[in-house]
């Protein structure tokens, strides 16, 4: 998990960022990465560095190694848990390196339509009380609230029912946002393209 992410970061400094104003939907086999630091308007409201692998086919040596190994075991675990056939291709999934920076990283409420993915899966790449203290993800369950701040340890994964409204809590607000710094909740998913599209907020 460490691996991934110091790799996945050291991708990042050397690929140029897409830039803002710009849907990187056009471009569906685009490897990509992008700080969204709060500035610019989304119907999702969000401060977090996305490193988006469309195709990982196309990513060479270590990174394509470190991603693929992590991504095709979420990918098994995905498909045997919610009896789904999905592959990674542009009618199947992508995988998604998130990083919610201390100093008030953070993904607003939202849910996405149940159907076809069923689960969503979360594979922590930080380790709880080092990397990052305060700013767990959390659910609205018909059995309460979930805060998973306390449990959600490296490695571990969080499988959810898809349309459960979730957030990421602002994470270490006490601290100043350094998006130079290897701090913060990391986060791996898997994704259709389509979800952002058909994801809605919580007000």
């Amino acid at each position: 998990m460490i691996y991934l992410r110091q790799i996945a970061r050291r991708w990042g400094k050397d690929t140029p960022p897409f830039p803002h104003g710009e849907s990187p939907n056009a471009m569906p086999n685009l490897n990509y990465h992008r700080i969204d630091d709060g500035r610019i308007v989304s119907s999702l409201p969000h401060v977090f560095h996305q490193i988006c692998f469309n195709s990982l086919d196309a990513l060479d040596g270590d990174i394509g190694q470190a991603a693929g190994s992590v991504a095709r075991s979420m990918l098994d675990l995905q498909n045997r848990v919610a009896n789904t056939k999905f592959d990674f291709a542009l009618t199947g999934l992508r995988v998604k390196v998130l990083q919610y920076p201390c100093g008030g990283g953070y993904l607003s409420e939202h849910e996405h339509p149940r159907e076809p993915q069923r689960v969503g899966l979360i594979t922590s790449l930080s380790r709880l009380g080092d990397d990052f203290v305060n700013g767990g993800t959390t659910f609205r369950t018909p059995f309460g609230f979930v805060d998973t701040n306390e449990y959600h340890d490296i490695g571990d994964i969080i499988i959810f029912r898809y349309d459960l409204a979730h957030a990421v809590r602002p994470v270490d607000e006490d601290k100043q946002i350094d998006w130079n710094s290897d701090s913060g909740k990391w986060s791996v998913v898997l994704e259709r393209r389509e979800t952002h599209a058909h994801s809605t907020a919580r007000m």
